[in-house]
C-alpha cells in the first residue's frame, strides 16, 4: 500500500505536483525563449535539445551535458509511471471481471501485479522495435521517432480523457448536489474552463497537421478511442454487471476519507 489514507493524500500530491510542474514548465519555457530571441521562434522549434543549446550557450557546456542527462532522466521516469499506470489498469480492471482474471493476480512473494506488468512490458517492447526500426522516420532518427510517435498518441489520448473528465465532473457533481454545498463556480465554471484549455490543446496538436509521421497520430488515437467505445458497448449488451463495476476496485478501500473528496 502506498499510502495509508489515498483518498486524503493523493489528491493533495496531484495538485502540488500539478502546481510545481506549470511553474518549473513556464520558467524552463521562458528562459529558452529568451535565449533563442522572440523573434526566433522556428529555429528554436527546429533544436531537438533546445534546453542544452540554450544551457550550453549562455552557461557551459557542463550545464548543457547536466540538462541533457536530466532530460533523459525525466523520459524514464515518464516511461515508468505509464507502465506502471497501464499494469496497476489492467489489474484493477482483472478484479473487476471487464478483463480476464488473470489480470487480477499478484505475485504470491511481492504482491504485485505480476500478469499485468508482464503484458504491458510485452507490448512496450513490441511498440517499441515496430516504431524504432521498420517505421522510423529519417527526419527524427531512430530513437526520436519512437518517442515522438507515442507520446505524441498518448498525449492525445490523454487529453481527451482530461476534457470527458470535466465534462462528466459537470454531471457528477449536478447529480450528488443534495450531498454537497454545491457552487456553480467551482462544480460548473472550472471544469468548463478545464475542458476549454485541453480543447484548445487538442486543437493545436492536430492543426496544421503535424510532420513525418507524427501525420499519422491523431488517426492511430482515433481508432483507439473508437475501438475501446465498441468494447464498452459490447460488454454493456452481453455483461452489463460488469461494466457497473468498472471503477468499483479504486475506492475499495471507503471510509471516513471518502468524505474529503466532497467537503
Amino acid at each position: 500500500m502506498e499510502t495509508a489514507h489515498p483518498r486524503r493524500y493523493i489528491p493533495i500530491a496531484v495538485i502540488v505536483a500539478t502546481l510545481f510542474a506549470i511553474i518549473l514548465y513556464l520558467w524552463t519555457t521562458y528562459s529558452i525563449t529568451i535565449g533563442y530571441g522572440v523573434n526566433n521562434g522556428a529555429k528554436m522549434g527546429l533544436d531537438p535539445v533546445a534546453l542544452k543549446t540554450t544551457a550550453t550557450t549562455y552557461v557551459g557546456s557542463w550545464l548543457g551535458t547536466l540538462a541533457e542527462i536530466g532530460g533523459m532522466c525525466a523520459a524514464f521516469i515518464v516511461c515508468v509511471a505509464c507502465a506502471t499506470a497501464a499494469a496497476r489498469t489492467l489489474f484493477a480492471m482483472g478484479r473487476e471481471g471487464v478483463l480476464p482474471a488473470a489480470f487480477g493476480k499478484t505475485h504470491p512473494t511481492f504482491k504485485t501485479p505480476v500478469n499485468a506488468t508482464v503484458v504491458v512490458t510485452v507490448l512496450a517492447i513490441a511498440m517499441a522495435l515496430l516504431m524504432g526500426y521498420p517505421l522510423s522516420d529519417t527526419n527524427f532518427g531512430q530513437p526520436l521517432s519512437n518517442y515522438y510517435f507515442w507520446a505524441t498518441t498518448g498525449t492525445l489520448l490523454i487529453i481527451v480523457v482530461y476534457i470527458l473528465l470535466c465534462l462528466g465532473g459537470i454531471v457528477y457533481f449536478w447529480r450528488t448536489r443534495e450531498t454537497r454545498s454545491w457552487n456553480p463556480l467551482v462544480h460548473v465554471g472550472i471544469p468548463v474552463v478545464g475542458a476549454i484549455v485541453f480543447g484548445a490543446a487538442l486543437y493545436g496538436s492536430i492543426h496544421p497537421a503535424p510532420p513525418g509521421i507524427l501525420k499519422w497520430t491523431p488517426l492511430l488515437a482515433g481508432a483507439w478511442l473508437v475501438i475501446g467505445i465498441v468494447v464498452l458497448l459490447w460488454l454493456r449488451v452481453t455483461r452489463p454487471d460488469r461494466v457497473a463495476q468498472i471503477g468499483s476496485i479504486l475506492g475499495e478501500e471507503g471510509g471516513t476519507d471518502a468524505a474529503v473528496l466532497d467537503a
